[in-house]
């Protein structure tokens, strides 16, 4: 994909979501509220299937796209839809254009779910639980692996009973049952080798990244506006040392984190994309730490707009594998390599 495609992509939204957002008018909203509107507007220009037309050359704009949507804190369900959901499906052969919101579950090991093939149906009993949008995706699309090949699941809404919940950021996640469920085997694609459902996973972990990129690059811009303009002691916050230290250590923190990321991007290894999303998770902690320590009492209020990013960061840390997680995936690969190609895997 050229740059200049990339260009007008990405500058297009960023108008979008510039025009149809404003953090102060949207602190209040209810509990699970999204952004419908705007992903109308991205569907109709064609934003919500780049990464399923695209493949895998499409991903590097949809990482800008979640760079975007993290940094405006919008409400819409791209990395699900397209980057995951969309994308499992073009795999399989199936163009999902369709008009249909769609979100993903990665089945690892069919998790609390019990799934069997009889005749030519799939039987599936079992819950799965913090799925994002799932109370207002038309489908559902579940990976699994069974009888040695991998799958995908194409679950009707109307056939899943939801249990509504959220995250720490009032985002919608989650928990639908599946109660004797048949799915017809017209619905159940096959699925390449290598498209696991941890594969999968690790594809949602690293654009959750991109996405907590955006929402700290959003942190970083109030915090260094607010202490600008905010006087203490006859100056400005950010003419004292200890300010402009903790500045600098939120902009390190973001720098670290977007090179890492976009490594994890180029290389498309599981491997890589560990060590984003633990460099990331830590990344998070400190810079809406030090962004809550530099606005004082008004950062922690529902009015102040500053939570919109730092509730994301929390929230988004536990999605998609938290750091133990990916430390753990991390330390048995380099384990398994054994002590002598420990110095290679350092170095590259």
């Amino acid at each position: 994909m050229s740059e200049s495609v990339s260009d007008i992509v990405i500058g297009a939204l960023r108008r979008l979501l510039e025009n149809e957002i404003e953090l102060t008018g949207i602190v209040d909203r209810p509990k699970g509220s999204w952004d419908s509107q705007i992903w109308q507007k991205m569907t109709e220009l064609g934003m919500t299937s780049i990464a399923a037309e695209y493949a895998e050359e499409g991903f590097d704009l949809a990482a800008d796209v979640l760079v975007e949507i993290g940094r405006s804190s919008a409400s819409v369900p791209f990395l699900e839809h397209d980057l995951l959901a969309g994308w499992v499906l073009s795999q399989g052969g199936i163009d999902h254009a369709d008009g249909k919101l769609l979100t993903a579950v990665p089945l690892e090991n069919n998790g609390k779910l019990s799934i069997r093939r009889k005749g030519g149906d799939w039987h599936i009993n079992g819950r799965a639980e913090r799925v994002p949008y799932g109370r207002v995706a038309d489908e559902v699309v579940v990976v699994f692996s069974l009888d040695g090949y991998n799958w995908a699941g194409r679950i009707p809404s109307e056939n899943v009973r939801v249990i509504e919940e959220y995250n720490l950021a009032d985002e919608m996640r989650d928990t639908l049952d599946f109660d004797n469920l048949v799915l017809p085997g017209t619905r159940v694609l096959r699925l390449p080798d290598n498209l696991t459902a941890e594969r999968l996973k690790a594809r949602g972990a690293l654009g959750r990244c991109f996405q907590a990129l955006g929402a700290m690059e959003c942190a970083f811009t109030m915090t260094h506006e607010y202490a600008g303009a905010r006087i203490q002691f006859g100056r400005s916050l950010s003419d004292f040392q200890v300010i402009q230290g903790y500045l600098a250590e939120i902009a390190g923190e973001i720098a670290a984190s977007r090179a890492i990321c976009h490594v994890a991007l180029k290389a498309d290894s599981l491997e890589e994309i560990a060590a984003a999303r633990i460099r990331m998770g830590g990344a998070s902690q400190i810079v809406a730490e030090r962004s809550h320590q530099i606005h004082g009492a008004i950062g922690f209020t529902q009015e102040y707009p500053l939570h919109l990013a730092t509730r994301r960061l929390w929230s988004w840390r536990e999605e998609f594998g938290n750091e133990k997680y990916w430390e753990e995936y991390l330390s048995s690969i380099i384990s398994e390599a054994g002590p002598d190609a420990l110095w290679a895997r350092i170095v590259g």
